[in-house]
């Protein structure tokens, strides 16, 4: 999972927005939904997996239950850390960036970016493909808010369904944090 040691790159809202300071948090209303209904059902699956470990079958049949116990609780465990989780971006004249993140039962993470170490922000367009029973797969687009520093170091921080999107958030982080430079 890519939180544990780098910024996540979640859709946020607008918590503050001044001519001084900008600052998103995250994930979404939507994606902390989309967290818990994908605990619930690896919960769900998991309970299966553990009604099936009881029935009297021989060991080596007992590992299928097994599996779908591992699997289910894997899947709520994800669910649960994206419904559970907080970031932000956060954007101060004069500051620079300052990228927060927090798992459940994980020490907050951050990521400093001084205004003389950021070289740009960029939008970048990453294509998703996605399985369809119906025909031929769908291709979703994500347009991710990169943070780009002088050493080359790049921080994803913030995704977005459409390119305007990005680049309208692009340019509200650039007005603080290049009219500092």
């Amino acid at each position: 999972m890519r939180w544990i040691d780098s910024p996540p790159c979640p859709p946020m809202e607008v918590a503050h927005s001044s001519d001084e300071r900008l600052e998103t948090k995250g994930p979404s209303t939507g994606t902390r939904v989309a967290g818990g209904a994908t605990a619930a059902f690896g919960g769900v699956f998991a309970a299966m997996g553990l009604r099936f470990l009881r029935l009297p079958i021989p060991g080596a049949f007992k590992l299928i239950p097994l599996a779908f116990t591992a699997i289910g609780a894997t899947v709520a465990a994800v669910g649960a850390s994206s419904a559970f989780s907080s970031c932000s971006a956060e954007a101060k004249r004069g500051e620079g960036l300052f990228l927060r993140w927090k798992l459940p039962t994980r020490p907050e993470r951050t990521v400093h970016i001084r205004p003389v170490e950021l070289e740009a922000l960029e939008v970048t367009e990453h294509a998703h493909h996605r399985s369809n029973e119906y025909g031929p797969d769908d291709v979703v687009m994500e347009f991710q808010l990169v943070a780009i520093t002088k050493d080359g170091r790049a921080f994803p921080f913030e995704s977005f369904g459409t390119r305007t999107q990005a680049n309208l958030r692009k340019v509200a982080f650039e007005k603080i944090l290049l009219s500092a430079k």
